[in-house]
């Protein structure tokens, strides 16, 4: 649940400042999605750096000659950095992208997990950003094969007064039954590969480098829809994304309970009032006791673990409340919560289509 930089490997490739910088951050290097993705950046027509974020590698001079190998035939690539990092606990991107984001020299960052390839070039999604008229955006994000659709923008719905659900749009279809995909504005995007304005993430505070598991794009996006800034989902740019690795542990019951934490540290930054923290803290302690009532009746768990588990959570519980009362402080103190509306408008259903 954090780093520091313990080794930066640097290859020049070009003259130039980057228009766009691409970060992403994976376990291991090399490997062999990472070379198929900066394989696909070739499509590319404007200058671009990449910094790959690790924690391991097999050897710096195989590193090195790696780096080298995959800079060559992208004229438009200005510099590849791979940079080192020494994690503790739970190795999660977060810290990481946050530290690409730090390092960049471009005003644009393009977040990329290492098993998503660029289809169409993205200098189409440029002119959104570059002219203000959105902060953040994300193409039509497909699978590898069969073509089905992976993301067709996030959605928010409401559970009950206080909690919201994210839900990710038209996973799952085939891309070619849809054919009504409208650019409109989004309360989230997918960290898979979303572009976002550099000044505009960090203003937030950018990723939440306590989340252990899952979630931290959606609160990402909430807090800058909460700020008042403009998420768009563009349709006609794609790009692909493997996604199958991650599915699995979604079944793990240790997953499941960190996506509990998760969305209720989310609740306590966008509500409106600071008193709903206890309000949260009753829900998060019901939902949990439930979870775990129901493991040892079903003889998954003995209460000795089940208890043991209760604590851990409650624990996790605590540092998520301290980064999300400083999210909190931004939200309001800066930002003075002037989007909180429109989020709350968006988990009733309201469509914000957007005209370029």
């Amino acid at each position: 649940m954090g780093g520091v930089i313990s080794k930066t490997i640097s290859i020049a490739n070009n003259t130039g400042e980057p228009t766009v910088s691409i970060i992403v951050v994976f376990p291991k290097f090399p490997n062999k999605y990472v070379t198929l993705l900066l394989d696909s950046t070739s499509r590319l027509s404007i200058k671009y750096e990449v910094i790959l974020v690790t924690d391991l590698i097999e050897s710096e001079k195989d590193a090195e000659q790696s780096l080298l190998d995959m800079s060559k035939g992208k004229p438009n690539l200005t510099k590849v950095r791979l940079v080192l990092i020494n994690t503790e606990n739970d190795k999660e991107p977060a810290f990481g992208r946050n530290l690409g984001a730090l390092l960049a020299d471009s005003s644009i960052l393009l977040f990329a997990d290492d098993d998503t390839m660029v289809v169409d070039d993205i200098n189409p999604l440029l002119q959104y950003l570059q002219t203000d008229k959105c902060q953040g955006l994300q193409p039509l994000l497909i699978r590898f094969a069969p073509e089905i659709v992976d993301s067709a923008g996030d959605f928010i719905k409401k559970v009950d007064r206080t909690r919201y659900t994210a839900y990710c749009r038209n996973a799952g279809v085939p891309l070619k039954i849809l054919s009504n995909l409208q650019t409109d504005e989004v309360p989230s995007l997918r960290s898979a590969f979303m572009l976002v304005k550099k000044d505009a993430f960090l203003g937030v505070g950018g990723f939440d480098s306590t989340f252990i598991f899952n979630y931290e794009d959606v609160d990402l996006g909430w807090r800058m829809t909460c700020a008042g800034y403009k998420l768009l989902f563009i349709p006609h740019v794609k790009a692909k994304h493997k996604g199958s690795r991650a599915a699995s542990n979604l079944i793990s019951d240790r997953n499941l309970r960190l996506e509990m934490l998760n969305l209720h540290a989310m609740y306590l930054k966008i509500a409106p009032y600071s008193f709903w923290l206890y309000i949260f803290f009753a829900h998060f302690q019901r939902s949990l006791l439930r979870y775990e009532l129901a493991r040892t009746r079903q003889r998954k768990a003995t209460y000795a673990s089940a208890i043991k588990d209760l604590f851990t959570m409650n624990k996790l519980f605590i540092e998520r409340v301290r980064q999300a009362r400083l999210h909190r402080r931004i939200l309001i103190r800066k930002f003075h919560l002037q989007g909180r509306q429109k989020l709350e408008d968006m988990a009733h259903g309201k469509r914000f289509i957007y005209q370029l």
